[in-house]
């Protein structure tokens, strides 16, 4: 499996962070260069409108007030910077792909973490194969991990 892990240029120390978990997990990884979402300007926010990335009705929440927001619902800078740095993996996968780079592996997997994931203790690749071995088929994406909004996990 090829892993990328998206890290802001500025947040060098999360980098760190994951790059010693990965050392003791064995694994190698990409550090991808993440899109700064503080740093897009209104142009860029109506090109995503325009080509369909965006909703016109998301571009007009994320100028509210922090204290108008639904939090965990509403767009930050910092989640479309989040998303667009997805969306370049997977087109670097796609582009990678045509240029037969995993050519005769059909099923090629691809593990894309964000930098401020934090391992448990016996996630390895095996365990994520034994994952998933259990998912149909036809999967194309497995989501592998989640975000404690309410403060429940220790």
């Amino acid at each position: 499996a090829k892993i990328y892990c998206i890290n802001l240029d500025d947040r060098p120390e999360r980098w760190q962070f994951m790059e010693r978990q990965f050392q003791d997990l064995q694994m190698p990884v990409e550090r991808w260069s993440a899109v700064d979402g503080r740093r897009l300007d209104f142009k860029a926010l109506e090109d995503l409108v325009y080509g369909g990335e965006l909703s016109a009705e998301a571009v007009q929440r994320l100028f509210l007030p922090n204290q108008q927001k639904v939090f965990g619902m509403d767009l930050t800078p910092g989640a479309i910077g989040c998303a667009l740095s997805h969306m370049q993996i997977w087109l670097d996968i796609m582009t990678r792909h045509g240029q037969g780079e995993f050519e005769g592996d059909e099923r090629s997997q691809f593990l894309v973490v964000e930098d401020d994931c934090e391992f448990v203790p016996y996630f390895d690749e095996e365990q994520v194969q034994r994952r998933l071995d259990e998912v149909p088929q036809d999967w194309q994406l497995v989501f592998l991990g989640g975000v404690d909004a309410m403060g429940l996990q220790p």
